[in-house]
């Protein structure tokens, strides 16, 4: 899953993030997170010159990966879930060229890297209420609040229910609150202005912030790489936003958004069964517990 209008040349990092699984089978808006579970940053490795990386990464933890640009926004994002075992090491390439042949590891510069970056599990996640949604009414709701709200977009209604601006900007994929003159129409019926996934409101990409219309608004630039002419009957950019967030708090909207934009994440936890892939990897990147022999 990537950023259709970046390349690989942009990765300059990979993030890890700890992935804490419900207790049961729930719907995602429902768990108040757009990834299903609740992601928390374990960390970022550099991506050195030649494009190879390695990393020392916390035993039977639950992660998933993605390739992140100079300023930490996801351009390449893995979707399946991994953990390592004590004493396991993995090394991967290829997933993300397609049909290039992928770099052999051992005359990688990770190979030779000796100092190899040891991540942790122990970051909290990112909450919307605690994290967002002070940023949204400081900067954001003396135009988007009311029935005269700009766009019919309110940031002025706490809490995840229904109707709240929680659920306008991050699960409103039927653009429920939308007006109708402002819907984008993506489904086969012209009538039925449900969106394509991973979009899950006209403001939220799951996956990636550069994707994402709320994201955009608050950079005030379009950052996917595409234009609002490339295609139809997608998300545009439209006109200039006359607000612009400062960088610190449109990192931190980029990295909640990427986290799965959590919202009371005190879900009990479970730890789940990994079983280590068998499978044969080509080696590009290597990840390694603690007690890798050698």
């Amino acid at each position: 899953c990537e950023v259709d209008g970046h390349d690989e040349y942009d990765v300059k990092a990979l993030r890890f993030w700890k992935v804490t699984p419900a207790t049961k089978k729930a719907k995602r808006n429902s768990l108040n997170s757009t990834a299903g579970n609740i992601l928390s940053l374990i960390g970022d490795i550099p991506v050195l010159e030649d494009g190879s990386a390695i990393a020392e990464v916390p035993c039977n933890t639950t992660y998933i990966m993605a390739g992140v640009d100079e300023n930490g926004r996801a351009l390449k994002r893995d979707q399946v879930p991994q953990t390592l075992q004590e004493g396991e090491a993995k090394i991967c390439t290829g997933c993300h060229v397609h049909s290039e042949e992928g770099t052999p590891f051992e005359p990688s510069l990770a190979a030779l890297e000796r100092n190899i970056t040891k991540l942790t599990a122990d970051a909290a996640p990112l909450e919307y209420n605690q994290d967002i949604y002070p940023v949204l009414q400081q900067n954001c709701a003396s135009c988007h609040s009311g029935e005269q709200a700009q766009a019919g977009l309110r940031m002025d209604i706490p809490g995840t229910g229904e109707g709240s601006t929680y659920q306008r900007l991050i699960f409103d994929y039927r653009q429920t609150y939308v007006p109708d003159h402002l819907k984008i129409y993506q489904a086969k019926k012209a009538t039925e202005a449900r969106l394509h996934r991973p979009n899950t409101s006209k403001y939220t990409n799951s996956m990636f912030a550069l994707e994402s219309l709320l994201y955009w608004k608050a950079a005030n630039e379009r950052t996917d790489g595409r234009t609002d002419n490339d295609y139809q009957h997608d998300i545009d950019f439209g006109a200039n936003h006359p607000y612009t967030l400062s960088k610190q708090d449109l990192k931190l909207l980029g990295d909640t958004i990427e986290e799965g934009a959590n919202a009371n994440p005190t879900l009990d936890p479970y730890a789940l069964d990994h079983t280590p892939t068998t499978k044969k990897q080509r080696p590009a990147l290597l990840f390694f517990s603690p007690e890798f022999p050698g």
